[in-house]
């Protein structure tokens, strides 16, 4: 079904497939299951020469009561980290097979699987994940972390991540310690912000600014819910999503105090931040969770990925953003006598974007729009002199 063309994250290059059960030449994996219900990530260093990939040092066999063989785990070489070992059988040997088919799943060969630097020019490339059971069955699925490190990249299992260890004494397995999963780095473009409302005259006081894309957030496809697109329209069509903020300002309230001499003011009981009631269906249609527990979060396809944008998108801190705090708070500005004076507030619209050449929103609808910062504006006509 073809291979999506390359992504860079950092010192990782990504190329997803979906239905694929091959790497493309020169690129492996890093986990041991192909999932069938999203695309799969196949990984290579970014560098001519790169580190960033090893080969285990040795693989750990573990067997069951009988002493048959149900996976290996692969030892990773100093300052390397192996995210997945591999199941096994008595019946599927092959050490040249990339991939082999046990009980209908595809799974990675021992001679593919490959471990990752934790930490390449002094960035950390995992981070600690969880786990999860599978399917009711004694194998651990590492899954995303349930708390999202702060000023982290974009957490994934490039795959399904598989472990095998104790199991009510069946199997002479050992314990794995944490599990891992991937950190990369995200791709952020920051540019210049909205200008400020202008009143051009006494009918012409305008309900919004136009919207400034003032950040661009470039994520791995794995880490976006698209359910208006298949897996297989995903990596030919659109391997990365950008998540955009557009910023401007929305009209609150006008007090027209042309013909009065005495000096007024102008105030409005304006709702800041995300409620439930927007984040919800949002967070339905999209796969974008907003808010101010969470900051701004992507989840991924099931729960194999999450990237925290808060920061990247300007909030300033990934898990307390007070811009995303839902509050209602009066707010008031003077308003000088014989001017037209109107309020606005800073409004914030969060969108996700296929990078298909139509740039089509992922969530099918408008972008979830707010008013943030608790930061308003009060001009006034005629302007003051000087301007």
């Amino acid at each position: 079904m073809g291979y999506s063309a390359p992504q860079e994250f950092g010192e990782l290059t990504f190329v997803f497939s979906a239905g694929e059960t091959r790497p493309p030449e020169g690129y492996h994996a890093l986990c041991s299951v192909i999932p069938r219900d999203g695309p799969m990530t196949w990984v290579k260093g970014t560098g001519a020469g790169s580190a960033a990939l090893a080969e285990p040092r040795e693989w750990r066999k573990v067997a069951d009561s009988d002493g048959v063989l149900r996976g290996l785990v692969p030892v990773a070489p100093p300052g390397y980290r192996a995210l997945s070992a591999l199941w096994s059988s008595d019946r599927v040997h092959g050490a040249h097979d990339v991939l082999r088919e046990l009980d209908g799943e595809a799974f990675v060969a021992q001679t593919d699987l490959r471990c990752v630097k934790e930490e390449i020019g002094g960035r950390r490339y995992v981070a600690v994940g969880a786990r999860c059971g599978r399917g009711g069955l004694e194998i651990a699925e590492t899954v995303r972390p349930e708390t999202v490190p702060e000023g982290t990249g974009c957490l994934l299992t490039p795959g399904i991540a598989t472990w095998i260890s104790y199991f009510d004494g069946d199997y002479e397995g050992e314990d794995t310690g944490d599990v891992h999963v991937l950190d990369v780095p995200l791709k952020t473009v920051a540019r210049g912000g909205p200008a400020g409302p202008v009143i051009a005259g006494w009918d012409d006081v305008p309900e919004a600014t136009a919207p400034v894309v003032d950040r661009e957030v470039v994520l791995p496809c794995v880490a976006v819910v698209d359910r208006g697109r298949s897996a297989q329209w995903i990596v030919r069509n659109s391997p990365t999503y950008t998540v955009r903020r557009k910023r401007f300002h929305t009209r609150q309230a006008v007090v027209d105090l042309r013909e009065e001499a005495r000096a007024g003011a102008i105030g409005a009981l304006v709702p800041w931040g995300v409620g439930r009631a927007q984040a919800e269906p949002y967070r339905e249609r999209a796969g974008l969770s907003v808010g101010f527990e969470a900051g701004v979060e992507v989840e991924g396809f099931g729960a194999r990925a999450v990237a925290s944008l808060g920061r990247a998108l300007g909030y300033g801190s990934a898990h307390s953003v007070t811009a995303l705090r839902w509050e209602r708070k009066t707010v008031q500005a003077p308003a000088p006598g014989l001017h037209l004076t109107a309020l606005y507030a800073e409004s914030h619209c969060i969108e996700i974007v296929r990078n298909d050449p139509g740039h089509t929103l992922a969530s099918g609808r408008e972008g979830l729009t707010f008013n943030a910062n608790a930061s308003f504006t009060a001009p006034s006509y005629p302007p003051p002199a000087g301007r």
